[in-house]
């Protein structure tokens, strides 16, 4: 997984116009505070919560910054191929690739 994250985030920095989307699969959504875990579940594909997701990432899938996640997120969603950290204001995706976040979505994404 390692190999496949390291070689993934070396295709997107060298293509010119960087678009990422979300992947149309099951996301595993875990839940911190303060750096601990304090709950996990899944954002099943095609779920009310999971479509909220996806079109947030389909209008917003270009004019990502290459800044690195320096803060504990609050929220991660994860695939084997994927990582989105997720903060009331903005999204890192792969540890690299930042953009503002939608605070609606980010509200809507729990593991009640």
């Amino acid at each position: 997984m390692r190999f496949g994250l390291i070689s993934l985030m070396l295709l997107l920095a060298s293509c010119q116009d960087l678009s990422i989307v979300a992947p149309r699969e099951n996301l595993t959504l875990a839940i911190y505070d303060n750096g601990k875990q304090l709950s996990e579940c899944q954002i099943v594909l095609d779920s009310p919560a999971y479509n909220q997701l996806h079109k947030w990432f389909e209008v917003n899938n270009s004019e990502w910054q290459k800044m690195p996640a320096t803060y504990r997120p609050q929220k991660i969603l994860y695939t084997d191929s994927f990582k989105a950290s997720l903060f009331p204001k903005f999204v890192v995706v792969n540890e690299v690739w930042r953009q503002p976040f939608d605070s609606e979505v980010y509200q809507a994404l729990n593991c009640d």
